[in-house]
């Protein structure tokens, strides 16, 4: 299945290093998940380095899908992965939606 993200990730694609690509990708798909969540996925997936694609997962569970798993288990760092699933399985220690 393709999705097309051309309009989605087109400016990311002019960085020329690793860091400032993925640093664009990161913040385009926390700012457009929620419109855009299979869109999103797809570039976390195709456009990040493992490590980083573990921390957005983590965010974008924290961010939108707190007492989900699914995320989670797409994780490939396993103590990241545990912490995410501490996480939503607390969902009492999560500072940010207590405050909401």
């Amino acid at each position: 299945m393709t999705i097309s993200c051309f309009s989605f990730s087109s400016n990311c694609d002019y960085y020329f290093d690793t860091q400032s690509r993925e640093n664009c990708y990161t913040d385009k798909i926390m700012s457009q998940y929620k419109e855009k969540p299979k869109e999103a996925l797809f570039l976390v997936d195709e456009e990040l380095t493992s490590t980083t694609r573990d921390f957005v997962l983590m965010e974008l569970t924290r961010e939108f899908h707190p007492q989900s798993r699914h995320l989670c288990m797409k994780m490939a760092d396993q103590i990241l992965q545990e912490r995410c699933l501490m996480m939503v399985s607390r969902p009492h220690l999560q500072r940010n939606k207590m405050k909401e």
